[in-house]
């Protein structure tokens, strides 16, 4: 079964949930579908804001608390980031089929080492990842990697998406937040879809 991961570079929770998809996968069998998207144009077009209504120092406590429990790193970025740009490298790599090998090295960049990714952090990933620096450097602005993330902002909004971390299954079935991946699973064991 394939399950699409809508994630958001930017997006601590999104790092937070990446870190047991492996395990997901190795107890349930399914197969998980990278699908980065710049998770404040998701936010906006579903009709929400893009500022989270909690305080941030609550959100560093909160990721810092499931990073303890999940047992890996969790570090707040140093710096700014040009997300929407960040987004758009990690569509350039799930064309050239890195996206989650990729997808991986720029979360644990942001959120496991704490380094807001700029351009050259992410091309200098593109061979621990499998691509060729300077072909991921011409997909970055081509128009079809453009296409690519409107359709992963237009998939994720046709599945009922509202935010980032999103999983959406074969059957229907739409899990938000890292913090439901229990749910994620039970429900990748089950097969059904609940109403």
């Amino acid at each position: 079964m394939r399950v699409d991961f809508f994630f958001g570079a930017g997006s601590r929770y999104s790092y937070l949930a990446s870190t047991q998809l492996k395990r997901i996968a190795e107890d349930t069998g399914v197969t998980f579908v990278w699908r980065p998207l710049f998770s404040g144009e998701l936010i906006a077009r579903a009709g929400g804001t893009f500022k989270s209504p909690q305080d941030p120092a609550y959100r560093r406590r909160d990721a810092t608390r499931w990073a303890r429990h999940y047992g890996v790193p969790y570090v707040e970025p140093e710096g700014h980031a040009d997300w929407p740009m960040v987004a758009r490298v990690c569509v350039a790599a799930a064309r050239m089929g890195a996206g989650e090998r990729f997808g991986e090295a720029v979360l644990r960049l942001g959120y496991g080492q704490g380094i807001a990714p700029t351009a050259e952090h992410l091309l200098e990933l593109a061979p621990s990842c499998g691509m060729d620096r300077d072909e991921l450097a011409a997909k970055i602005e081509a128009p079809e990697t453009a296409a690519a993330h409107e359709q992963n902002i237009l998939d994720a909004l046709a599945a009922g998406a509202f935010g980032v971390p999103t999983f959406v299954t074969e059957c229907g079935d739409v899990v938000w937040g890292q913090d439901r991946l229990p749910l994620l699973k039970d429900c990748l064991l089950h097969g059904d879809v609940l109403v």
